[in-house]
């Protein structure tokens, strides 16, 4: 199963000593659920991290990709990665991150979380990708939706994360 983390499919690798992370939000409002999902990635394409966090209540679809946002970067914090690529295919909440005027919008203080923990990281890069390169995250997102109780794994995963990564290598 191993190797089946390398064929996952993504736009380019990150540099040597970087990885790469992945953020993905869902929202069933129906059911008044969102669901958060990040999936981090070495140079080599295997996963040395993937997360999925359930939330009751409805935040929009913005402040969920923003949370998903959130929680990825800080589980690359807690994983003690410093050198940082994020992709997602959430332009608004990527444009945000390069806002540096006040801001009022709904994102505002999650996107301000999110730059205060890149600022004790070495290096964070970040940039828009087709929703093609992120469906892995968008997995984890969708069942996140599901779950009741968060996910978090390093590099060892269940079952289940392994049937999602097989269903996304080809």
């Amino acid at each position: 199963m191993k190797g089946a983390f390398d064929l996952l499919l993504w736009e380019a690798a990150p540099p040597p000593n970087w990885v790469k992370l992945h953020f993905d939000g869902a929202y069933d409002v129906k059911n008044g659920r969102d669901g958060m999902g990040a999936v981090v990635r070495d140079e080599f394409g295997r996963m040395q991290g993937a997360l999925a966090v359930p939330v009751d209540g409805s935040l929009s679809p913005l402040a969920t990709e923003a949370a998903a946002l959130r929680y990825g970067i800080l589980y690359c914090k807690e994983l003690s990665f410093t050198k940082v690529k994020i992709e997602g295919d959430a332009l608004n909440v990527l444009k945000a991150l390069d806002c540096n005027d006040i801001d009022l919008s709904e994102i505002e203080a999650v996107i301000e979380d999110v730059k205060h923990v890149m600022v004790e990281m070495e290096m964070v890069k970040w940039k828009h990708v087709w929703k093609k390169y992120n469906q892995l995250a968008r997995a984890l997102a969708r069942l996140a939706l599901t779950m009741a109780e968060s996910m978090f794994c390093k590099e060892i995963s269940p079952i289940w994360l392994q049937d999602l990564v097989e269903k996304y290598t080809t």
